[in-house]
């Protein structure tokens, strides 16, 4: 354990160049109050043992770190073929489904009177995508699907969510003054970014022979639906709450993570030949859906305490009460259908159904309050992905579209995917003395 007298030492060297003649003049109010606070012109208030707040090793509370997630990601499926026959895919090809990934949470330790909270930092979660189905064959290929068998169906992308991360207590009843995250009181939080939870795609290239899709192929699973029920993908960053105060200073900070992208899958069929896609009885060639991607939520603590100090109010580094930052979603867009037959001939029956999007949200920010210590934190929320539905493209020398039935019970070919849910959280800036 490093001792108080080396402890303070290095505390002390840090600050050494501010006395140094000579130096370059402060820039910024942070450097300004540096300076100023060294030469005794802002002298803190009597804080008992509690010493200057730093970095991590400065805290009287246990800093908590949740380890990091693993790839959890389906497996994918590659079919090759290089001789003269065509490739011939039937009721076959299915990806690997993308697993439950997720980091724990993290919970600083009270600093009981004695210093700062601790720090709560949460994992990074790791990605978790759905398998990809990929066929190529220099003279053509053949997916045929029937109304008890699908085939080349992609891996549906699963779960990756970081853990909640809450920063630690001071525990007493004596203010000082406002900086950045290192000189908070209360213990920052930190939850971690989640990872991907794309869905897998199809590929079908065909060199120049004929692609033919045929009744349920390349055909994306429905989320809810099954027997095995499919579960929409999602990726979504863990809560984020600074620690209180408790009088010796500002509230702790709170960032929740980014989350990550849940996009769908695309279906591209490639070749020179013809392609052909018929859903006489399932659509062929359907795009998967995206699925969630959410910020956690974020709530700066609270000054607290009963001293009635109030003071100017300027930017985020002098609230007293705790900002709030909640994290920016990934996007989660509907797949994509892309047809090219370069010059040759393309028909749709029935087939071509694009990815609708999903739902992007980010979580709420509350700035915490001042409790006359000084102003109320600042709350900031993040930007939404997008959510876009998939498109359908068809290339080739011809194409021709045609609907399989007649109709009310008509099923056309080439549909374009629906948009998302887009929605920002609600932020709350907090009050310069407490109210509940």
């Amino acid at each position: 354990m490093r001792s108080p007298v080396l402890a303070f030492s290095l505390f002390a060297a840090s600050m050494a160049p501010t006395l140094v003649a000579g130096v370059p003049v402060p820039t910024t109010d942070v450097e300004r109050q540096h300076v100023a606070r060294a030469a005794g012109s802002i002298p803190d208030l009597p804080i008992g043992t509690m010493v200057k707040r730093a970095t991590d090793a400065g805290t009287a509370g246990g800093n908590a770190f949740s380890g990091n997630s693993n790839d959890a990601s389906g497996g994918s499926v590659g079919n090759q073929s290089t001789g003269t026959t065509a490739q011939s895919n039937t009721g076959s090809n299915f990806g690997g489904t993308g697993a439950a990934t997720s980091s724990g949470s993290a919970t600083g330790g009270n600093g009981d009177g004695f210093g700062p909270g601790g720090n709560a930092y949460s994992g990074a979660a790791g990605p978790s995508y759905g398998g990809e189905v990929y066929n190529e064959s220099a003279a053509g290929i053949t997916n045929t699907g029937g109304s008890r068998s699908t085939s080349d169906v992609p891996g549906v992308g699963g779960t990756s969510a970081s853990g909640p991360a809450t920063g630690g207590n001071a525990g007493s009843t004596r203010p000082r003054k406002r900086a950045y995250d290192a000189y908070t009181a209360g213990g920052n939080a930190y939850s971690g970014n989640s990872g991907d939870t794309d869905s897998g795609s199809v590929t079908n290239d065909g060199g120049s022979g004929r692609i033919q899709n045929i009744n349920a192929t390349n055909d994306a699973p429905v989320f809810g639906a099954g027997p095995p029920v499919v579960a929409q993908p999602k990726s979504t960053t863990g809560d984020a709450t600074g620690g209180r105060g408790d009088g010796f200073g500002p509230g702790g900070n709170a960032h929740s993570g980014t989350a990550g992208s849940s996009n769908g899958g695309d279906v591209d069929n490639f070749t020179t030949g013809n392609i052909d896609s018929t859903g006489t009885t399932t659509r062929s060639n359907v795009a998967q859906a995206g699925g969630q991607s959410t910020s956690g939520n974020s709530k700066g603590g609270d000054a607290a305490g009963s001293n009635r100090r109030n003071r100017k109010r300027s930017t985020d580094p002098y609230t007293a009460g705790g900002n709030a930052y909640s994290g920016n979603t990934g996007n989660t867009d509907g797949g994509n259908v892309y047809n090219d037959a370069g010059t040759g001939a393309v028909s749709n029956t029935g087939g071509n159904a694009a990815g609708t999007g999903g739902a992007n949200k980010s979580g709420t920010a509350s700035g915490g309050s001042g409790n006359g210590f000084g102003p109320g934190g600042n709350s900031y929320t993040g930007s939404t992905g997008t959510s876009r539905g998939g498109d359908v493209q068809n290339f080739g020398g011809s194409v021709t579209n045609a609907p399989v039935g007649a109709g009310a019970a008509a099923v056309g070919a080439n549909r374009g995917g629906g948009g998302g849910a887009n929605t920002t959280g609600a932020s709350k800036g907090g009050n310069a003395f407490y109210s509940s």
